[in-house]
């Protein structure tokens, strides 16, 4: 089965969101909102390693826009 899904990281204005993108339904599910690209990219690997451990993965991996 597949998981189709991504992690997005998406520069709004001065902070920096990561969003979990369900492509199935549409979905966003914000993880969180940071001051800075590096903090951004640790909490994304941090929420993938947490899917991981759950038994689902990130299907298409990181997307970070500018």
């Amino acid at each position: 089965m597949s998981a189709n899904n991504e992690i997005l990281i998406k520069k709004i204005r001065k902070k920096w969101r990561v969003v979990h993108n369900d492509m199935d339904c549409g979905e966003l599910k914000r993880i969180g909102e940071f001051d800075n690209l590096e903090e951004a990219i640790d909490k994304a690997h941090e929420f993938t390693k947490m899917c991981n451990e759950n038994g689902y993965g990130i299907e298409y991996g990181l997307r970070i826009i500018r």
